[in-house]
């Protein structure tokens, strides 16, 4: 009889149908040390170290970020009126001066020629004036009045002898010749009287209206030529008209200065002088413009004195934007509260523009509202906040939902009102009481980030202290 392939395993089979029972007991025994072991490692896995820290009181400061460099209030740029030698320098760069203080002078000698001449031309026609209006002298009167009656006379012997000279060469006692000289000298004494007469009656009526005129014009224009040179010479010496600090020399003595260079600020005259009051120009971008306002107060800082804040109060909004890699820039200027020692021209400035500040109000870190989104949406736990709940809220005041340390050491959800935020903390305005202890993260991982921008789920994210810059 041929046996079959499976008959080895009889033995096999048999012996599983006699220990049945103990087989099934050696199974559940299995399964039960597998779930246990599984719960036990799901307690130990549960007990979590949670990061905390306590409600407690301080400020929150809405500020706005922006970048700026510091620089003098007004800057003058001095150059020499004439194109004269540079003779002396009395400053050097780095030299502080007061108002009205000798800078540089230029060799004068050629306008103080200029000034002589000037003044000779206005002595001479103020004479010629004064001897038009004037008009003859005394002395001058009694002249021509002898030289009148001098002449008269004369014409008067000339008459007499011409008629004598005049009978006798009618009855040829004399000849030709002395009849023609009689007539000849009674001619030239008609002319001196009447030269005498032209005279006296000049020096009577006194200078024409139109003579006095010009001579006036002459005085007026040698008057303006005095004042010319005048400025001219005092042009050679170059005076600051600030306080302030030499920042620039673009000459040295011995060399021609260029004359007339009208520009007033800048680097380009032969002397720059900075003023000693320094202000903050800030560079503020379009998203924070709408919040900027004058008379808001300003906190910056230097690299030079990385451990000092510097305060000022915004002074002046420019009216109109510029464009710096498509972002639109407003420059605003910040009057500084004092006169900083230590500041410089030119130094860069991380600046925040205070917006709101409260004091002495309850506070939480950022990261509180962050971990407690990452929590409940890893749990599937809602706050139960509607949509129209939450834009309800006002703009002083968002819910949120936070979590607090239970008394097992567990979180425990708490629905809170958040007022003022600004980079690090919320200000706490409902829900919370001084003391409680929030949870902000985990052991073994960092607390969770405070830059929270946007709607966060299931809650109405708290107001912002200002967006990033662009």
């Amino acid at each position: 009889m041929t046996r079959s392939p499976f008959s080895r395993l009889d033995p096999v089979l048999t012996g599983i149908r006699q220990h049945k029972k103990w087989l099934i007991l050696f199974l559940l025994a299995g399964v039960t040390a597998v779930a246990g072991y599984t719960w036990w490692a799901g307690s130990q896995n549960a007990k979590i170290n949670y990061l905390t820290t306590p409600v407690k009181r301080g400020a929150v400061i809405s500020t706005i970020p922006a970048s700026g460099m510091v620089e003098p209030v007004s800057t003058v740029s001095l150059t020499f009126k004439n194109a004269e030698i540079v003779k002396k320098i009395h400053v050097k760069v780095g030299d502080q001066v007061a108002k009205g203080q000798l800078l540089a002078e230029q060799d004068n000698e050629n306008l103080l020629a200029t000034v002589r001449q000037a003044t000779a031309n206005l002595e001479s026609n103020t004479a010629r004036l004064a001897l038009l209006t004037n008009g003859a002298r005394p002395e001058e009167l009694i002249q021509a009045q002898a030289t009148f009656q001098m002449a008269q006379a004369a014409l008067d012997l000339a008459e007499t002898k011409a008629a004598r000279t005049r009978a006798l060469f009618e009855a040829g006692a004399v000849p030709q010749a002395d009849w023609d000289q009689a007539a000849t000298d009674l001619a030239n004494a008609q002319n001196k009287l009447a030269q005498a007469q032209a005279a006296l009656d000049l020096l009577l009526a006194g200078s024409r209206p139109e003579e006095i005129t010009i001579a006036a014009t002459q005085v007026e224009n040698s008057r303006i030529q005095i004042q010319t040179a005048e400025k001219d010479l005092t042009g050679t010496n170059l005076v600051s008209p600030i306080d302030g600090i030499v920042s620039v020399m673009n000459g040295a003595e011995g060399q021609r200065a260029t004359a007339n260079n009208n520009n007033t600020s800048g680097a380009n005259g032969f002397i720059v002088v900075n003023s000693t009051t320094l202000q903050l120009r800030a560079q503020v971008n379009e998203a924070d413009i709408g919040r900027t306002q004058l008379g808001q107060k300003v906190e910056f800082a230097v690299n030079a004195f990385p451990a000092k804040t510097f305060t000022g109060r915004v002074s002046a909004i420019a009216p109109e934007a510029y464009t710096v890699s498509n972002v639109q820039i407003f420059d605003i200027i910040v009057q500084l509260d004092e006169n900083y020692p230590e500041l410089k021209a030119g130094l860069p400035a991380n600046i925040n523009i205070i917006v709101d500040r409260r004091e002495n109000v309850l506070t939480i870190p950022k990261g509180c509202v962050t971990f407690a989104t990452t929590y409940l949406n890893t749990r599937r736990q809602g706050t139960g906040d509607s949509p129209e709940e939450t834009a309800a809220n006002s703009d002083r005041e968002s819910r949120s939902i936070i979590l607090v340390r239970g008394e097992d050491g567990q979180p425990v959800p708490r629905r809170v009102s958040l007022g003022l935020a600004d980079v690090r903390n919320y200000e706490v305005l409902k829900g919370l009481n001084e003391g409680e202890t929030v949870i902000t993260g985990t052991l073994g991982q960092p607390a969770a980030s405070t830059n929270t921008s946007g709607n966060l789920p299931f809650m109405g994210a708290p107001r912002q202290s200002g967006g990033p810059r662009r």
